[in-house]
């Protein structure tokens, strides 16, 4: 409990923490990049006209947050540990006994899409999601 107690502590006074209570950074203009994304669609033919794009700035943060290198570590290695055991055949056969035939399918890399979703908080990151 003195580590955890001590680790939150850490985190919360680290130059990360401080940055994201005080540092009020626009690091993105919205506009530029609604401009740009339709100029890069104007020229593909995609077949409508580029005025019924939709306003993309849902996707994307305009202010920075800045993560402790210790929480960005941790991050790292809890993904590390989960495509380890990801690949280890008893993890394997036993995922693959219940799953469909279409699962059955490798299709060889893990997929440049994987999103290992975190929250941020006082007592590190919480990995709650996996997507592929």
């Amino acid at each position: 409990m003195h580590n955890e107690t001590r680790n939150t502590q850490q985190t919360a006074n680290t130059d990360a923490a401080r940055l994201n209570r005080h540092c009020y950074c626009i690091t993105l203009d919205q506009d530029a990049l609604n401009s740009n994304l339709r100029d890069q669609f104007s020229g593909t033919g995609i077949g409508f006209p580029t005025t019924a794009l939709p306003e993309l700035d849902h996707f994307f943060s305009d202010t920075a947050v800045f993560v402790p290198i210790t929480d960005i570590m941790t991050m790292e290695r809890t993904v590390q540990a989960i495509e380890s055991a990801s690949k280890m055949p008893s993890y394997l056969t036993e995922a693959l006994s219940w799953a469909p035939d279409t699962a059955q399918f490798d299709p060889g890399p893990l997929g440049a899409f994987m999103g290992y979703d975190f929250h941020l908080g006082p007592e590190g990151p919480q990995l709650i999601e996996i997507n592929r």
